[in-house]
This record gives structure tokens, C-alpha cells and sequence, in this order.
């Protein structure tokens, strides 16, 4: 008997341990997981999310490709909005590509064209959703036309949808900068057959609760109302685009030369001095 209850207390022993091992084991795993929910979005954040439909040559209508150049707005909007999908539906062009990054800024914009253009001659529209990280430390009257001017030299040619920039309301001289930027694309436009203007500053309350605490990001909510509004104004661009295709339109030009340097940061620029030192218009 006294045998008997040895065993019977040793395997209580390894079973309570065994339980604390298996308990020990489980908390681990739980903080591993926790760390990487926290790492994986910051780091994908980081990287070029690039998104490419299919491609089966080109339409009745003569349009091939639409690329869309973005930042981090485009990334969510493409999450939470399902912009892809929705862009692929639409009946204008046979293959749609989104290429987004975190922090890109307008010049950088025009070089990831120029490369895309470079391995796929087929693009033949460009949705343009960039200027929002630019103005948070741009502050010069004169940088909104700089860039216009840049990108229109080198692809004034090809059908560019300009999607313009909007900040929360807490941030009354980032939405000064906003403001002229759009006036500026609505400007320039008008006397461009190949330049479109999508307003997102017109059409998006700046007192909106979709705002995330930064005034520059929206919340899931917001990034569907967004993805709503590029599909919504993308639609109707196509369709000028697609009617405007059989009248052939030579290369135009700005007048005025002007380069803009490119911005090698890859994460969002802090929020600059609010002071502007130019606050007239």
C-alpha cells in the first residue's frame, strides 16, 4: 500500500507540473502574438504595396491599363474600401494597378511613373492621389504648381485624374495649403484636356469624426467613404477619358521648367511649426 500511494503522489507531482508547464508555454505564446500584431502593421506600412489585376490586351474602346499612384489614404481606402476590386469592376479599362506606399510624396509620384511606363507602355490613364504629405512641411505659395508643372512636362500627354488633399479641422494651416493646392489643380485643369480634378477637399468635412487623433488619417469608416469617392469620381473620368479617345492629342507642355526634388522619406514627415509664415493667398 505504501508503494501504491508513492506512485499515486509522484504522478500528482508531474501532473501539477505538467500543467504549469503547459501554462507557461501558453502565456509565451500569447506575448509573441501580441508583439507581432504590434511589428507586422508597422512594417508593412513601410513597404510599396503594389496591386495588379488581370490583363487581357486591350479594350474595344482603345484603353489598356490604369495605374494608381498613392500614399497611405490609398492604402486604406484599398483595405477597408476594397478599392482594387471595386476599380477592376469598372468597365473601362481591362487591367488596374495600385501602387501605394506609406509617406510618398508628389516628385516621388512621378518617378514611380516613369518607371511603370517603363516596363508597361500599355498605361493609359493615371489616377494621381498624392500632395497630402507634401503639404504638411511644404509651405510655399508657389510648390502646388511646381509639381503640377513637373509632372505635366513629362506626362502632360496621358489622362491624369489629380485627387487633392484635406486635413481635419484641428489643422487650419495644413487646410490653408490644401485649399490652394486644390485651387491650383482646379485652375491648371481647365485649360488642359488631358488634366482632371477630383476635389477631395471640396467633398470630405474637415469636422468629420472619420478622422483618426493625427487630422491626416481616417478611421475604417472614413476609408470606405474615401474608396466611395475614387470609384465615384474614377467612373467618371473613365468615360471622358473613353470618349475623348478618338481624337488624337499632341504632347502639351508648361512653359516653365521646373524640377522638384524627390523626397527619400519612407514613413509620414512629423508635423511641422504650424505657424505659416505666408498666410496670405
Amino acid at each position: 500500500m505504501r508503494v501504491v500511494s508513492q506512485i499515486l503522489q509522484s504522478r500528482r507531482r508531474n501532473s501539477s507540473h505538467s500543467t504549469k508547464s503547459r501554462g507557461s508555454r501558453l502565456r509565451i505564446i500569447a506575448v509573441v502574438a501580441t508583439a507581432l500584431a504590434m511589428i507586422i502593421p508597422t512594417i508593412a506600412s513601410a513597404t510599396v504595396r503594389t496591386s495588379i489585376g488581370p490583363y487581357e490586351g486591350p479594350k474595344g474602346n482603345g484603353q489598356h491599363t490604369l495605374l494608381v499612384i498613392g500614399d497611405s489614404l490609398t492604402d486604406g481606402a484599398r483595405a477597408f474600401g476594397k478599392l482594387q476590386t471595386r476599380l477592376e469592376k469598372l468597365p473601362m479599362w481591362n487591367k488596374v494597378i495600385i501602387d501605394s506606399r506609406w509617406g510618398r510624396r508628389g516628385p516621388e509620384g512621378i518617378t514611380v511613373l516613369r518607371k511603370h511606363l517603363e516596363k508597361n507602355p500599355n498605361i493609359t490613364a493615371v489616377v494621381f492621389a498624392l500632395g497630402t504629405n507634401d503639404l504638411l512641411s511644404r509651405r510655399h505659395k508657389t510648390y502646388p504648381r511646381e509639381l503640377i508643372t513637373a509632372y505635366n512636362n513629362e506626362f502632360g500627354h496621358i489622362p491624369t485624374l489629380w485627387i487633392d488633399a484635406q486635413y481635419s479641422a484641428n489643422h487650419p494651416d495644413w487646410n490653408m495649403r490644401a485649399r490652394r493646392f486644390s485651387r491650383v489643380i482646379a485652375n491648371v485643369s481647365a485649360s488642359r484636356d488631358m488634366m482632371h480634378h477630383a476635389s477631395w477637399f471640396q467633398n470630405f468635412q474637415r469636422t468629420s469624426p472619420w478622422y483618426q487623433f493625427d487630422g491626416v488619417h481616417l478611421s475604417p469608416r472614413g476609408y470606405r467613404m474615401r474608396a466611395d469617392f475614387i470609384v465615384k469620381q474614377v467612373r467618371v473620368f473613365g468615360r471622358t477619358v473613353v470618349n475623348s479617345s478618338t481624337t488624337t492629342t499632341a504632347p502639351e507642355t508648361e512653359t516653365t521648367e521646373t524640377t522638384v526634388p524627390e523626397s527619400t522619406s519612407s514613413t509620414d514627415p512629423s508635423p511641422p511649426d504650424t505657424s505659416d509664415p505666408n498666410p496670405s493667398e
